[in-house]
């Protein structure tokens, strides 16, 4: 394991590469990582104990994958929403809530409290660049009974997801806008009301793209070309740290490990230039580094 020298004890873990890893999430019972390469349409399952990786194939761009409460996992293809079963490697699909839409994709996806998966799409002509986007995504929420409700239409770009510890904030990063997004949350009845701009993230520090929080109710965010993660307080909109990364596009975060005390942050080798490769020739690798606070466990599909 690459380790740099820094306070944080960043390593780039090694067998991790991707092209555009995402997703990263944490199975404390099993003591797993997960997470996908969105492009090559993977799930990658890492005993980090034994240091034994197993990927799954979904034959299919992959949105997210988050855990199921009464085990495998939930992710979102092409083909839609997919139950996984990790043990045999299929996919049972659910539904699709934009069969028709074959040029969207999806994108970044957490569960709620209640067990309720939220997710969004966005157009695949990203490459292009937030200047030339067109809104033609929407924000779901895929209920425990399986039904799906569209939640926000005409999105360009919403990626990382997070709640606040008591649940009734929840925060949605509009990379465009360079925005942090925050909404009153109920629980209940699994609605959002009264968006707000909780944080307005400088246009240097490059695109937000990934998020989680840490116990203490401050986000942390991915940088796409930006070589780092910021964390911030969204009661004041300020900056608290940033830490730099040797990858330029970083991608999303999540806390991990024993404790609860890494954060595991994915990072994505895609669109980057071949003397970019030759500097940072961990891009692609998951990143783990100790920021000195813990994450919570991770809310699981209950459906």
């Amino acid at each position: 394991m690459k380790r740099y020298v820094d306070k944080y004890n960043i390593e780039a873990i090694p067998n991790t590469y991707s092209i555009a890893g995402e997703s990263p999430v944490w199975d404390s019972g099993k003591k797993i990582l997960y997470w996908i390469d969105f492009i090559e349409g993977k799930i990658n399952c890492l005993d980090i104990a034994k240091d034994e990786l197993k990927t799954l194939y979904a034959n299919n761009k992959v949105g997210t994958v988050v855990l199921r409460e009464i085990g495998g996992l939930l992710t979102a293809t092409g083909t839609g929403f997919n139950f996984v079963n990790v043990d045999f490697n299929t996919f049972e699909i659910i539904s699709h809530p934009e069969p028709g839409r074959t040029n969207n994709r999806f994108n970044d996806g957490k569960c709620d409290c209640r067990g309720r998966l939220w997710i969004s799409t966005v157009s695949q002509d990203f490459e292009k660049g937030c200047a030339t986007m067109y809104p033609l995504g929407s924000l779901y929420c895929l209920a425990t009974n399986l039904e799906v409700k569209t939640v926000i239409k005409r999105v360009v770009q919403l990626n990382g997801i997070a709640w606040s510890p008591d649940n009734s904030k929840m925060y949605i990063v509009d990379t465009c806008s360079f925005k942090i997004l925050q909404f009153d949350f109920d629980e209940a009845n699994g609605s959002i009301s009264n968006e707000k701009t909780a944080v307005q993230i400088p246009e240097d520090f490059s695109y937000p793209d990934g998020m989680c929080r840490d116990v203490e109710g401050t986000l942390w965010v991915a940088h796409w070309g930006g070589y780092q993660v910021s964390r911030w307080d969204p009661e004041s909109g300020k900056l608290i740290e940033k830490i730099p990364l040797p990858a330029p596009n970083v991608t999303c975060c999540s806390f991990g490990g024993h404790d609860l005390d890494w954060l595991f942050i994915t990072t994505a080798s895609f669109g980057m230039t071949e003397e970019q490769l030759k500097k940072y020739p961990d891009a692609g690798k998951i990143f783990k580094l100790m920021p000195g606070i813990k994450g919570p466990e991770p809310f699981r599909f209950k459906g």
